[in-house]
């Protein structure tokens, strides 16, 4: 007993000793992902990153809608010296742009990745499907659209409209815009552009969208029998047409392919934004509505909502 507990006490020391030796623990995680708020969109992106990247070395931190928590997530993301920083929705992207400067990061649900794009040490997915594919499946269900009615806030969403202006010369269509700085001015813009347009085209600016604007709309272009073209599904749901929208998951897993490749030793500036791919999505009792019927060949290749 006594040479079993000698034994036993000097296997003991000598792993006293072993971590005396090593470095103090310093916790590090190869991916830091910074969200700006616990909604499903934001946690569909990171379950679909999760498939690429795994769970190890993998920590998170949510501003839940509150930038001022970067007080917070700014020392967390340090103390864990993160490789690469994913940032989900834009004021977690610029905060990793102007407080974490020196991390590479890489961005997803981000509506105008324009502002990042000068940036070496960013990359990343942004939120929007190309004005053009949209426009080019609303033709391939209304080939006589030819003018698309958009109402937008200019200091919100002047890179989307942008985007749209060179699809629709691109396309031979015209863009009508009705530029608001106001949700109290959308009423007003729907009624002076209604008569004059053959579809709306609904984008994400947080000034035109919300619950009863929607509901606005949607009246008015059911009684003008104009569809909506929109940027998710869930308004198509709720009446719209079509859209031609990301799928979450998806994008999270185009950001973990892009964070693999910087892992690996790729400089982010070397790699382009990516855009996401869009999935169609028909209203089918908006369409009967409309008396729009829709070609066997483009039903085969919708998500028919109905």
């Amino acid at each position: 007993m006594r040479e079993i507990a000698a034994r036993f006490g000097i296997f003991s020391l000598g792993i006293f000793i072993s971590l005396l030796l090593q470095p103090a623990f310093s916790p590090a995680a190869d991916v830091f992902v910074l969200k700006s708020n616990d909604i499903p969109a934001y946690d569909e992106v990171i379950r679909g990153f999760r498939e690429v990247v795994g769970d190890s070395a993998f920590e998170t931190f949510s501003l839940k809608g509150n930038p001022a928590s970067a007080a917070q997530a700014v020392p967390t993301a340090q103390a864990s010296h993160p490789s690469v920083i994913l940032a989900v929705g834009s004021e977690s992207a610029r905060i990793a742009r102007e407080q974490l400067a020196g991390v590479p990061t890489v961005f997803s649900m981000v509506l105008d990745p324009s502002e990042f794009q000068k940036n070496e040490k960013i990359t990343g997915v942004s939120f929007q499907v190309p004005a053009r594919a949209q426009f080019q499946a609303l033709s391939s269900i209304l080939p006589k659209a030819r003018r698309i009615g958009v109402i937008y806030n200019p200091t919100l969403s002047l890179f989307v409209i942008r985007d749209g202006r060179q699809a629709a010369a691109a396309l031979d269509l015209t863009l009508v815009e009705k530029p608001i700085s106001s949700s109290n001015e959308i009423a007003n813009a729907i009624k002076e552009m209604i008569w004059t347009v053959d579809a709306l085209w609904m984008i994400p600016d947080q000034t035109v969208v919300s619950k009863d604007s929607f509901r606005y709309m949607l009246e008015a272009t059911l009684n003008r029998k104009i569809p909506i073209l929109t940027f998710s599904q869930s308004f198509v749901k709720g009446g719209a047409l079509l859209a031609l929208a990301p799928n979450y998951q998806d994008m999270g897993r185009q950001a973990g392919r892009l964070v693999q490749k910087i892992l690996g030793g790729t400089s982010p500036g070397s790699l382009p934004s990516a855009h996401p791919q869009g999935y169609l999505f028909l209203n089918l009792n908006t369409a009967n509505a409309l008396n729009i019927s829709v070609a066997p060949e483009i039903l085969q290749k919708t998500e028919q909502i109905q």
